[in-house]
């Protein structure tokens, strides 16, 4: 069996699982075809909120109107989009690293820099 090579938004959704992984937070990568079209890449529950994680490879690459879409239906509903990519992960991890410890509200507000624009 031939394994195919790493996209770059593969490596950084296998690092954004890994850096979850050390907190224990809940999360899964929804499936294709299943559910609502335009979900984020990782869906997480963190501190008991709805956390979604869209990934891109550089910040080049926009999220679309659907995901968009999808990011103010999360948010009307009391959770959050985040978007990361290749580029900020550096800067998302160190976020993660010093204040996920931190209570819920403390923690949102530093995440602030990664919010999934807004349509």
């Amino acid at each position: 069996m031939t394994r195919t090579k790493p996209t770059p938004e593969g490596k950084t959704k296998t690092a954004v699982k890994k850096l979850l992984d050390q907190y224990g937070h809940f999360y899964f990568s929804p499936v294709m075809g299943t559910g609502k079209a335009g979900i984020p890449d990782i869906v997480v529950c963190l501190y008991g909120r709805f956390i979604g994680i869209e990934v891109k490879a550089t910040p080049k690459e926009k999220p679309t109107a659907l995901q968009k879409r999808r990011a103010q239906e999360i948010r009307a509903a009391g959770g959050e989009v985040f978007l990361v990519h290749a580029d900020n992960f550096e800067q998302f991890a160190f976020l993660m690293n010093n204040f996920m410890r931190l209570p819920p509200k403390k923690c949102q507000q530093r995440m602030i820099p990664f919010l999934l624009p807004e349509a």
